[in-house]
């Protein structure tokens, strides 16, 4: 089963990251338990994570887990010279278009004769993957690109099983809230929060 998903805020608690994913048409996603810049991650209750669970559940949603994958590449980029079959558009018998890109993140994870290959788009803006618009040929960015990386992976590892194991949006956005005297603490979170 191919996994689409994206990175997705944990605001307002592990339930509610279930239910964006579920909004977005997601079937995995990914989440940091607190800035990665700084601070601590809220406490854990133990109600939220039963219903995170049964939400996942009933929806049909995997969770991406700490695990072994490791970052294998970044900014990777192919174009012509690269020769990927993946990246050749035929436009009639004797003319080819070749498509070139850059991929921000690649992870991998060997296990036994496989190795899983899972990429990663940063996004500074509110991009969200939209199945439809992948459907209708509007939203082929991630898929192109996975193609390029299953071929280019294949020549790294000849001799196992290559599998597309995930791809990805991560939102990059810092924003800042400006400051007009003394904001009430719980003012400025939800006002950061709300430019999530």
């Amino acid at each position: 089963m191919f996994r689409i998903g994206c990175h997705i805020s944990s605001a307002g608690g592990y339930l509610a990251i279930a239910k964006r994913a579920e909004a977005l048409g997601a079937n995995t996603f990914a989440f940091f338990t607190r800035n990665p810049r700084g601070g601590s991650a809220k406490p854990i209750e133990a109600a939220d994570i039963a219903a995170f669970h049964a939400e996942c559940a009933c929806a049909g949603i995997d969770r991406l887990k700490k695990g072994d994958f490791i970052p294998a590449g970044f900014e990777v980029s192919f174009s012509a010279a690269d020769n990927l079959s993946a990246m050749k558009i035929a436009l009639s018998e004797s003319e080819v278009l070749h498509l070139r890109g850059r991929i921000d993140r690649m992870d991998v994870c060997e296990d036994g004769g496989k190795v899983y290959v899972k990429i990663i788009d940063y996004k500074s803006g509110s991009t969200s993957f939209d199945l439809l618009a992948l459907y209708y040929g509007l939203q082929l960015q991630l898929v192109v690109y996975m193609d390029a990386v299953t071929e280019m992976a294949q020549h790294h590892y000849p001799d196992k099983e290559i599998v597309p194991a995930g791809i990805l949006y991560y939102n990059i956005a810092d924003p800042l809230a400006e400051k007009k005297g003394q904001p009430d603490p719980e003012t400025h979170l939800c006002a950061r929060r709300s430019s999530l």
